[in-house]
Formats: C-alpha cells, sequence, structure tokens
C-alpha cells in the first residue's frame, strides 16, 4: 500500500476512504468506507495473479467498474472486522494485440461479505461475448476458509472464431462447436460428496497442431459427481477413426485428490468402462514410454482394419477383445484378430510397474499364418521357412522402449507346426547338400514340419522336430541359441530313390555302420554344429551304432518268437494225432461185445 492524500492505491486500483478510527474499551475500533467510482476493468484485473490471463498487460482493457466498501469493528485481527464489499462491470472489453476481434460486452456484480469468522462471495450475472459466442455465469462461494461453492455456467462457442479473441499456440488451429450448460455445488474439501451435472456439446470439433489433428468431434458428454458417459463419441485421429462410449466413475478423485490417510481410505478410486469400435485404425510406435491413466479401466475393442506402421508394418482385420488396466498392469482377457492370412488369439498380462523394463506373461495361439511373413520378423532362419503355420506358445520377458521382445530376456515354450511348405536357402541345408553330396536337400519341400520346443537362457530348445518331405524323412533334436550357435542331432531317412543312389556314391562306402530300414531305406545318423552361417556337420557313430544294436535285438527277438511259433505248432500237431489215435482206439473197444 501507499499513502496517497486521502486515498490508497493496490496495485492500479485507486481507492478513496472516509470514516473514524477511534478507541472502544481500549482498543481500536474502525469504521471506514471504501468507494473508487472512476475504476475500470484493466485495473480490477491487476488484483489477478501473474500469468491469469494471458498477455494481459499488452492488451487492450476497457469497462467501468464501480467498487463500495466497508470495514467496520476492532481491529485486532480480520475475524473480528465486519468487510463488506461490492464490484460492478458494465461493458468491459479486453482487446489482444495484432488479433481482430475482442472479449466483450462484460458485464457482472460481485459481492464479498466477511463477518466475524463467516464469508461469502457472490458473483451474480455475469455475462460476456467472445465475439458472436455468449457465456453466464454465476458463482456463490460460502465459507471461504472451506468454501461451500454453488456455480453454474452456460455458453456456446464457435472454436474457428477463438483465434479471433485470444491468442493461440504457433500452428494451433481449432474449429467447430461446443455448447455447455454446468452446475456445481458442495464443499470443495470433499469432492466424492459434491452435487455435479451437466452437458457437453461438441459438434464438429476439429483441433489440430504439430501432432495428429483431432477432427470431426461429435457427439454428447454428460455428467454429474459420480460418473462421466458418452453413449457414442466420434471422431477422426488423423486417418483413423473412432467411436467411443464410456462411463468414467468416481473421476472427481483426480481433480480433487485426498491428503490425509483418513480422505485416501474413504475416497473410491476412479475407473471407467470403454467401447472402442473402429472402422480403419493406424497406429505408429512412440519413442515416449506407454503411460497408463490414473484410473482402472475395462475395456472392448473391434476394429475391422487396423495398420501397425512401425519398422516391420502391419495389417490386420476384425481385431476384437477385452483387456482391463489396474495398477499399472494390463491385462488382456481375450484379444483376436486375422493377419498374415490367419488368426492370431492372445491372452496374459503387460506390466508396466518398472517403466524402465516392462514385464509380459502372454499366451497366443496361431493357425493359418503364412509362416514366411510371420517368422522372418522374429528368427534367423524365418526368411528361409515357407508354409502354412500353427502354434501355441507362452512366452515372458521384458519389453523394450517400443515395446518389442528383448530376445536374451525370453523364456517359454510351445508347439510348432507347418504344412505345405519349403527351407529354401537356407544356408545350414545348403551345407547339409553338399556334405552329403545330394542337391536335392538344397531346397526342401515338405508336406509337414511339427515340433515341440522350450526357450530359456538365450536358447531354443527342440527335442523332437519331425518333417515329412517328399519322399524323405527328417528327425531333429537339440538347440540353437539366438546368437545362431546350433547343437542338434539329426537323423534323416532317404527315400527310396535317393537311397540307392547313394549307396553308389563314393561318400557311402565311408560311413562306418551305414543303417538300412527294413523297406531297404538308409538311414544316415549326423551330428550339426558351429553357427547358422556357417554350420559344421559329422557322422554321428554313435547313434547308428545304437540303432543297429536295437535292429539286431530285433531280429534276435523276431527268430526266437519264430522259433518258438513253430515248436508250439509242432506240439499242436502231436496232440492232434495222439487224440485221433485215442478215439480210434475207443471207437474199437465200443463196438466189442
Amino acid at each position: 500500500f501507499s499513502n496517497q492524500g486521502r486515498g490508497i492505491a493496490l496495485d492500479d486500483l485507486k481507492l478513496q476512504i472516509s470514516g473514524e478510527l477511534k478507541a472502544v474499551d481500549g482498543h481500536p475500533y474502525v469504521d471506514l468506507s471504501l468507494t473508487s467510482e472512476g475504476a475500470d476493468l484493466k485495473q480490477l484485473l491487476s488484483l489477478l495473479p501473474r500469468g491469469f490471463l494471458k498477455e494481459t498487460e499488452s492488451a487492450e482493457i476497457q469497462g467501468r467498474a464501480e467498487l463500495n466498501g466497508r470495514i467496520k469493528g476492532k481491529a485486532r485481527g480480520l475475524d473480528s472486522l465486519d468487510i463488506s464489499l461490492d464490484v460492478r462491470l458494465t461493458n468491459g472489453r479486453i482487446q489482444y494485440p495484432k488479433l481482430p476481434k475482442g472479449i466483450t460486452d462484460i458485464n457482472f456484480k460481485a459481492n464479498l461479505v466477511s463477518i466475524g469468522s463467516k464469508s461469502k462471495l457472490e458473483i451474480t450475472d455475469f455475462s460476456a461475448k467472445f465475439v458472436e459466442n455468449p457465456i453466464t455465469m454465476r458463482l456463490n462461494l460460502k465459507d471461504l476458509s472451506d468454501p461451500l461453492v454453488d456455480a453454474h455456467i452456460e455458453g456456446v462457442a464457435n472454436l474457428s472464431q477463438v483465434k479471433e479473441f485470444y491468442p493461440l499456440e504457433a500452428g494451433r488451429e481449432m474449429s467447430g462447436f461446443v455448447r455447455a450448460k454446468i452446475s456445481l455445488s458442495g464443499k470443495t474439501s470433499a469432492p466424492t460428496l459434491l452435487r455435479a451435472n451437466g452437458v457437453l456439446e461438441l459438434r464438429n470439433v476439429t483441433i489440430s497442431s504439430s501432432g495428429t489433428p483431432i477432427r470431426n468431434l461429435n457427439g454428447v458428454l454428460a455428467f454429474n459427481n459420480q460418473v462421466i458417459e458418452t453413449n457414442r463419441l466420434k471422431m477422426n485421429y488423423g486417418v483413423s477413426d473412432l467411436s467411443l462410449s464410456f462411463v468414467l466413475r468416481n473421476y472427481l478423485s483426480l481433480i480433487f485428490p485426498p491428503t490425509s490417510g483418513e480422505g485416501k481410505k474413504g475416497t473410491l478410486k476412479p475407473s471407467m468402462n470403454v467401447s472402442l469400435t473402429s472402422t480403419h485404425f493406424e497406429s505408429t510406435p512412440s519413442k515416449e514410454r506407454i503411460a497408463l491413466p490414473p484410473f482402472d479401466i475395462d475395456a472392448n475393442v473391434a476394429i475391422a482394419n487396423f495398420v501397425y506402421k512401425g519398422k516391420e508394418p502391419l495389417e490386420c482385420k476384425d481385431v476384437r477383445g477385452s483387456l482391463s488396466a489396474s495398477g499399472k498392469i494390463v491385462r488382456l482377457k481375450s484379444l483376436s484378430l486375422e493377419a498374415l492370412t490367419g488368426r492370431i488369439s492372445a491372452t496374459g498380462t503387460i506390466d508396466l510397474r518398472d517403466p524402465q523394463h516392462p514385464q509380459y506373461d502372454l499366451g497366443l495361439e496361431i493357425s493359418g499364418l503364412d509362416g514366411h511373413s510371420l517368422l522372418r520378423r522374429f528368427t534367423s532362419f524365418g526368411n528361409h521357412l515357407f508354409g502354412k503355420l500353427s502354434l501355441t506358445v507362452a512366452l515372458k520377458g521384458e519389453l523394450d522402449d517400443t515395446l518389442g521382445f528383448v530376445p536374451n530376456s525370453l523364456s517359454g515354450g510351445g508347439d510348432v507346426g507347418l504344412i505345405d511348405g519349403k527351407l529354401a536357402g537356407y544356408p545350414v541345408m545348403e551345407r547339409l547338400s553338399t556334405f552329403l553330396e545330394l542337391p536335392e536337400f538344397k531346397e526342401l519341400t515338405f508336406k509337414s514340419w511339427s515340433n515341440t520346443f522350450k526357450i530359456l537362457d538365450g536358447r531354443v530348445r527342440i527335442p523332437d522336430l519331425k518333417i515329412a518331405a517328399t519322399g524323405n524323412d527328417f528327425l531333429l533334436s537339440g538347440w540353437q541359441g539366438f546368437d545362431g550357435s546350433l547343437d542338434y542331432a539329426l537323423t534323416i531317412k532317404l527315400s527310396e530313390s535317393l537311397s540307392n543312389r547313394f549307396m553308389g556314391t563314393s561318400l557311402a562306402a565311408q560311413v562306418v555302420d551305414l543303417f538300412k530300414d527294413k523297406e531297404g531305406r538308409v538311414v544316415l545318423f549326423l551330428h550339426a554344429g558351429g553357427t547358422t552361417a556357417e554350420p559344421k556337420f559329422r557322422w554321428d557313430t554313435k547313434a547308428a551304432q545304437e540303432k543297429l544294436r536295437e535292429k539286431v535285438l530285433e531280429e534276435v527277438k523276431k527268430k526266437g518268437e519264430d522259433v518258438r511259433e513253430r515248436m508250439k505248432e509242432g506240439l499242436q500237431k502231436k496232440l492232434e494225432e495222439e487224440k485221433k489215435k485215442a478215439e480210434e482206439r475207443l471207437k474199437k473197444i465200443l463196438k466189442k461185445p
């Protein structure tokens, strides 16, 4: 404050003071009247916190204001004084520089009363016009130390006109219409007990900036002190279209979070039920880590066409499912989609409690997919493998910044099946064909491929891979590392034609314990090591010897069974002969007198 003759100045607001100051019962007693008949809107705005209105210091501000007040009582503190203050503004106007139009027709009445510990603020008949958009408001606040609010606001806004009267961020554009009607009553210190209701109508709203624009936003949002809901909110987000229906419950705890333990205990956690549908939705990977909203979610999703535009683009059809999110954990209850000519279903969890190391635990079922298109994204041999893929798998591990799998953290297992496929251009098969002098193996066409697998410690362990190729059969067991290293035992049963040709090669004479099955087909036992880029093969003589031993034992067993069968047949024949002789002797005895 500064003394200015018979008045004082409060920031830019000049006040005239009259009245008396005297002693009553040994205490100072004041009875003062305050007036400011020559005040204007700019002087009133100077009382607001700096930055409350954007660039008001450079704006042209007009409007006639009248202020009248009285302060009365013993001067022992504000609680001992009775204060009454009336403010009236007419024909106010705010014009920002370099903008064609301003905020006009600003009118309001305000009354502030404080008697002892009781206080109230009442703003009535507030109205203003934003170009052609009117807004009205009334506000009552009782007990300013613990405010009891009663407010009502109505208005309509043509968003395309906002830039004409209020400075926007560079590059931001808005259009469309917003109509609002909002009422609120209750104590702000007890937000869950507030009585609130209102309607927000959006019509053809578009908001664009340097990011992806929201266009054609249409719908109605209705709310009360418990829920915000909409039956159908439609919009275009970039090239995507969305239709949302949702119910957000207990949302006031997001606006007025409890500060005490008791408040937290008695406050219901906000939650949302949402349904999202779309005919076309596109997603691009973000550099920002995924962040979940601060409330529980139960969602149902139905997207006719989904396009992921990452490093490996993927287009999906008929995306359907339900999921939930609570405590930074996303649960896929059921999610299915069509992609790569097949169907994928998923369940499981994504744990985002540690944002630097998100975890996943997923179960996947895949049927009828183009194996080449899928496997080339995740495996070193996928570029060489073709066929219709079926897969059941459970996977655990860590996600990277783009929510992709971190290979060395991966663990799990499952079953794989492919039909009507081929393995082409794979260095392991090319090296095998050279080792066996069988060029047919450079490109392997097969009817079926099946195996189980386990993933652990950076290795894929395969105990029972079976491949039924054209006339040739393969059986493989061992492991392959994510670094390309491999260690496999391989058994190959050659077709009849390849068996005959192999037996005629010089290589066949070098193979110790060369084995043929009962069909006369050659069976080769090999060991594969090295890496997928530079594989190394050698003969597995131990396996061949074991197979030969099994064959010998089987033949011995069969011969023993043949001997027993012949002995059994001889004994039976002898019994039949003895039986026949006994019957003949009995007949002779019976014929005697």
